[in-house]
């Protein structure tokens, strides 16, 4: 069972969760506009975190007691849960890609063609702000601050 956080505690962790939202279109730019090969890398291996990041958020069921998760924000979690079981596949997709290319270090980099390197991180951006948005409808204002308030009234 997840413990019940406060308002307050909802509000100010919000502002990490737009921080890690802003930087996933951050570095979408980088990736769209790089100006070297090291900086199209810098920016997919920081896209990669951010999503993960994100995912993790938005999907999460369990994680441990200080893990932050979107059912944390919420009063309706089930209807919640439902919807993004629908979209596993992209939970799927970025828990492999960063887990087996980012964060670790694995025989699984040897398998990697050129071509399965490549992210469509502009297809990616376009699901995980589709889920955000959709989790913003979700949340009662009192429970987020100013800045994901001004993203949710957009």
């Amino acid at each position: 069972m997840r413990i019940k956080r406060d308002n307050v505690t909802l509000e100010n962790l919000s502002e990490h969760l737009h921080y890690e939202f802003w930087m996933l279109g951050v570095a979408l730019c980088f990736f769209l506009h790089p100006r070297s090969q090291q900086e199209t890398n810098i920016a997919i291996e920081s896209f990669g975190i951010h999503a993960r990041v994100l995912v993790d958020f938005l999907f999460g069921k369990l994680g441990s007691q200080t893990d932050v998760l979107a059912i944390d924000f919420l009063d309706d979690e089930q209807s919640w849960l439902k919807l993004v079981d629908g979209k596993k596949t992209l939970y799927d997709y970025i828990r492999l890609r960063t887990g087996k290319e980012i964060a670790h270090l694995t025989t699984n980099r040897l398998n990697i063609t050129p071509e399965k390197k490549e992210w469509d991180c502009e297809d990616v951006y376009k699901q995980i702000n589709e889920l955000f948005v959709e989790f913003l409808k979700y949340v009662p204002d009192e429970r987020i601050g100013d800045k994901l308030i001004k993203l949710k009234n957009l």
